[in-house]
């Protein structure tokens, strides 16, 4: 059987609501991704060491923390800019960049002086991804925010990138 040596040392009576339990554990509450999409960033093996549970598997409550840590820091960037929460599914890219961050976010919990390199630099790469997604160099599938209001539904927000002139462009006017 699949849940492991647990379940076997369990009263069979009890076996249904161990494994509904388990399912209902199993069932994480992480946003903008799933633990099989995080696993394909970063391995079970991984997983387990970074968010041990102590019976060999992993504890869903850090790696939901970490993801909540990683979601936090996508709506600081997109804020204004797209209607957060994003809606289901999301752009590949916000999937992508989430894990990343995620991912970090494992590692730092465990030590935050001796992150990898590796683990480093993607999240650098996640949160340049983000600004440009917020700068709009990078557009992703999502519902922009376009600041109207319930009392003047008729307001909207300009956003476009900062106007960039030669050096000295301005002095002539």
């Amino acid at each position: 059987m699949m849940f492991g040596a647990a379940a076997d040392l369990l009263v069979p009576a009890c076996r249904p609501v161990f494994l509904t339990c388990f399912f209902f554990a199993a069932a994480m509450a992480m946003t903008y991704t799933d633990l099989d999409a995080l696993t394909k960033e970063v391995s079970q093996e991984i997983l387990e060491k970074l968010a041990p549970d102590g019976a060999g598997g992993i504890d869903t409550d850090v790696v939901d923390e970490a993801n909540k840590k990683a979601v936090d820091e996508v709506h600081g960037y997109l804020r204004g800019v797209y209607t957060l929460p994003l809606d289901a599914p999301v752009d590949g890219l916000i999937e992508l960049t989430v894990n990343e961050i995620t991912q970090y976010q494992l590692y730092k919990s465990v030590d935050a002086a001796t992150v990898p390199d590796l683990i480093v630099k993607l999240y650098d790469g996640a949160l340049k991804r983000l600004d440009a997604i917020r700068k709009r160099e990078i557009t992703i599938d999502a519902e922009e925010d376009l600041g109207g209001d319930d009392d003047n539904p008729a307001t909207f927000k300009v956003i476009s990138p900062d106007a960039k002139f030669p050096a000295g462009f301005t002095k002539q006017f």
